[in-house]
């Protein structure tokens, strides 16, 4: 069976409220949707979002990379019924990262063989009636998320954390590295107090001196781990945090690619990784770098991209429900965020942060066409 078109869409789908962190400030969702069909009508849909100061794409280059890169290869693919779905994705997503090899100022391009990969993944799924759970087999049912609190005024944080705690939430993420942090923490805490698992996200916001003299002033706030306190490249900056401040270290803008990984892990440059898929690469990406993780002690995080919509956070569901061990997991704010989602099916975590493990086929959403094209201000339909 061979895929007859392809489908790629750039969204424009307006925030509930806007989201700011030391390097963006976003008003809606950038995502781009992949969509698969072959034949006989059955699809696949997948999610990328790109991001230029993680993975070097923007979005016009991330689709134009799809359009002309990755959709003569996808034509060519032959898929057999009798394979193994998920082996078959998987062997064609390593056989990528070798033929893409990153080099010295070469993007990676992670967000587009993410949307590729997933939708691959979900038709192939769907054509042999299998969920993806069947292949990342559920450590749990249900999984829990943390709240995320944006870089906010002192007051608004206050209220977001409020609403957070009256949802049960325990676990809250505070973007930080911008005016006003110590202010921002001093009135969150104010409102949690002092049993709530606090941590916070600098986004490579800081040189490591600036980041030890400015965590050495919020240690009051007790803070579980910082993530990203210094630069993406700099891991030297990374150690030296970690060395001197006495709190856990994430890493997420530093942790791209595999070699990356294996890097930080040989180096102990950090306590967590912060594996969010469309940043990695897709699934197979993912669970590579969680396994380094595992095999050199360094807990993981399963992060979100802000603005993902329901495919995104079904994939990312899946992962974190699969691994033995997660130290936090973030994303399934659905409407929570987003004015409107694009599946039938309300992936948003509920009371205490909960959301059930996935078992419909493919990913496990059922993507709406009507709205997906009533969001999509680009819409590129390719044939065989």
């Amino acid at each position: 069976m061979k895929l007859m078109t392809i489908g790629i869409y750039q969204l424009c789908i307006p925030f509930t409220q806007a989201f700011r962190h030391a390097r963006c400030l976003r008003y809606a969702s950038d995502a781009v949707i992949v969509r698969l069909e072959d034949r006989e009508g059955v699809r696949g849909y997948g999610e990328g979002l790109a991001r230029p100061y993680v993975t070097g794409e923007h979005v016009s280059s991330m689709i134009g990379f799809i359009r002309t890169r990755l959709a003569p290869s996808l034509f060519a693919l032959e898929f057999d019924s009798h394979c193994d779905p998920f082996e078959w994705v998987k062997r064609i997503s390593m056989k990528w990262a070798d033929d893409h090899r990153v080099q010295t100022g070469i993007p990676p391009w992670h967000a587009a063989f993410c949307a590729v990969e997933l939708a691959l993944l979900d038709w192939a799924l769907r054509r042999n009636d299998r969920s993806l759970t069947d292949y990342l087999t559920p450590e749990r049912t249900r999984v829990t998320y943390s709240g995320v609190i944006s870089a906010e005024l002192p007051e608004d944080a206050a209220s977001l954390a409020s609403r957070f705690a009256a949802l049960g939430i325990t676990q809250l993420k505070v973007k930080i590295g911008i005016d006003d942090d110590k202010a921002r923490l001093h009135a969150i805490r104010d409102v949690v107090g002092p049993s709530y698992d606090l941590r916070a996200d600098a986004n490579g916001a800081w040189t490591a001196e600036q980041a030890v003299r400015q965590l050495t002033r919020l240690q009051p706030y007790r803070l579980a781990c910082i993530e990203q306190p210094v630069a993406g490249g700099d891991v030297d900056g990374l150690i030296r945090v970690k060395q001197e401040c006495g709190i856990p270290v994430m890493a997420d803008e530093s942790l791209v690619t595999r070699d990356q990984a294996m890097n930080l892990a040989a180096r102990r440059a950090c306590d967590l990784f912060n594996v969010r898929i469309s940043k990695c690469g897709g699934i197979v990406r993912s669970l590579d770098i969680a396994a380094i993780a595992q095999a050199h002690g360094i807990r993981v995080q399963v992060g979100a991209m802000v603005g993902e919509t329901a495919i995104l956070s079904a994939a990312g569901r899946h992962l974190a429900a699969s691994l033995p061990d997660v130290a936090y997991t973030e994303g399934s704010f659905g409407t929570k965020l987003l004015s409107e989602d694009i599946v039938k099916e309300d992936l948003a975590f509920g009371f205490g942060g909960e959301a059930p493990v996935l078992h419909g086929k493919g990913l496990g959403v059922t993507v709406q066409e009507h709205t997906l094209d009533r969001f999509a201000v680009q819409k590129i339909i390719l044939n065989r």
